[in-house]
């Protein structure tokens, strides 16, 4: 079953099952909460390395998250941020 989901500023998502239960055509609402994650670290970042002036020119965030068959959440988040930058590694280290 799709569902969409609408923020209020015409901004609309579909949500969906994998195959077993939907029709696998969008994410489930615990995918969509995992890229919302990885969304809010990569705004954080940024918006922080421009008050820091730190110049950034690329920044990849991905969220690997472990959800075990026995539970029904994530219980575990790993992050990896990749920064394209001039500056050095300690005032990257200093954003974060």
């Amino acid at each position: 079953m799709r569902r969409y989901i609408d923020n209020g500023r015409f901004h609309r998502v579909c949500l969906n099952l994998p195959p077993e239960l939907g029709t696998d055509k969008g994410p489930t609402a615990l995918e969509l909460g995992v890229t919302s994650f990885a969304g809010r670290i990569s705004q954080i970042f940024y918006l922080m390395s421009k008050k820091m002036r730190v110049s950034v020119s690329a920044l990849k965030v991905n969220v690997k998250a472990e959800k075990p068959d026995d539970t029904k959440t994530v219980t575990k988040a790993h992050i990896e941020i990749k920064v394209t930058t001039n500056e050095s590694e300690d005032k990257i280290n200093r954003v974060w």
